[in-house]
């Protein structure tokens, strides 16, 4: 494995290192976990598409995309078949809700993966995250990796994010903790290549930017509680600080997670308590005159 003090160019390139080995591997196993639980029709990973992060799920529709613009589209479908590269994702979607019930049993595998045989049904489409090529209220499952911290302009990411969640989707959000060692790393050492060039935005502020815009943070935690050393050696050293910090500082994680359930609320129509008294004298009136203008008339004949 490359060494983590050489300067990362891109987040994959430092997951490949030690230092980001031990992150992937607590993230791997969080989304696998989480997403095994999720269902629906339709699911997006935004960002680190060479990392599947929805391996646990069984969603028909499965899309990975890259969190850079232009980036490609990877879509791994069911028994739908697009005949040529460059589908709008949004067709992709019509096609794949038509197929979902009838290619259940040939599209996932026994792990939730897509079987071999599906794996090279490919489209590419272009991506930007602030503008995804999705129709509104048509993905049940959205998982953003470290991708907030690395965009410009995270909230507008979110409320994109927001559009193109059906009601009651689900958002799953990974990104790095400010209020951790490896945040203390970051300022005193400097913000030179990945990830420390990233902005950190701590856990309190996206929670309030998901509530602004109709989520419920349903579940989340914390991990990666070692010191953020450059060598596996240290790293294995720390491996009881693991379990411990789980206990006895939860919110120290050099890691956060994130899961948020997207909530539209009905309308609900109060009626007026009318006074059943009042009303039982007010509707006879109407018959009433009609019936004396009826009987004068017959008595004028």
């Amino acid at each position: 494995m490359p060494n983590c003090k050489l300067i990362a160019k891109s987040l994959s390139e430092w997951f490949a290192t030690p230092q980001g080995g031990y992150v992937l591997a607590r993230e791997q196993a969080y989304f696998d976990r989480t997403v095994s639980g999720i269902f629906g029709y339709n699911a997006l990973q935004l960002g680190l598409p060479e990392h599947d992060f929805l391996y646990g799920n069984r969603m028909p529709l499965r899309i990975s995309g890259g969190n850079q613009t232009g980036k490609a589209v990877r879509a791994q479908y069911g028994m739908t078949d697009p005949s040529v590269a460059g589908t709008p994702a949004s067709d992709l979607l019509a096609q794949s809700a038509g197929s979902a019930i009838a290619g259940n049993s040939g599209m996932v595998g026994s792990a939730g993966r897509m079987t071999d045989c599906f794996a090279n049904k490919v489209s590419d489409v272009r991506l930007i995250c602030t503008e995804l090529p999705f129709d509104s209220d048509s993905l049940d499952l959205v998982l953003i990796p470290h991708v907030l911290e690395f965009s410009e302009h995270p909230h507008e990411v979110l409320r994109e994010v927001a559009r193109v969640l059906r009601p009651e989707g689900n958002l799953l959000i990974s990104g790095f903790n400010p209020r951790s060692l490896w945040g203390v790393h970051r300022v005193l050492v400097g913000r030179e290549g990945y990830p420390w060039q990233g902005n950190f935005i701590s856990l309190p502020r996206i929670k309030d930017w998901l509530a602004l815009l109709g989520f419920e943070v349903a579940g989340g935690r914390f991990a990666a509680y070692a010191p953020p050393f450059h060598t596996t050696k240290w790293l294995e050293r720390f491996a009881f600080i693991e379990s411990a910090g789980d206990r006895w500082w939860a919110v120290s994680g050099g890691v956060y997670f994130l899961h948020a359930v997207k909530r539209v609320h009905g309308m609900r129509l109060i009626k007026p308590k009318w006074n059943e008294g009042l009303v039982s004298k007010l509707l006879p009136v109407s018959p009433k005159l009609n019936n004396k203008i009826t009987h004068h008339s017959e008595m004028d004949k």
